[in-house]
């Protein structure tokens, strides 16, 4: 059967995290790419997901290893100091 968008979040999480049933897979990703609406809200769950995992490896990356380990013995906002 068609699919519609009513209801069917599960749908698109299970779509996203590539935990649908075989049988579903081809039929969710059809309607998806048909869907202005639901290719919209991929698209910022995406994107909604994405920003944390940037912001970590940033922070990974740019920050000084010593303000990080500060921040984790202080246990709370830090200070900054220039």
């Amino acid at each position: 059967p068609e699919l519609t968008c009513g209801g069917q979040l599960d749908l698109l999480l299970d779509y996203v995290d590539n935990s649908l049933p075989a049988n579903l897979q081809q039929p969710v990703h059809d309607h998806i790419e048909s869907c202005p609406a639901c290719t919209n809200l991929l698209t910022t769950y995406r994107t909604t997901i994405g920003i944390p995992r940037a912001i970590v490896e940033l922070t990974i990356e740019e920050v000084d290893a010593a303000f990080v380990q500060r921040i984790i013995n202080e246990g709370k906002r830090p200070t900054l100091r220039v």
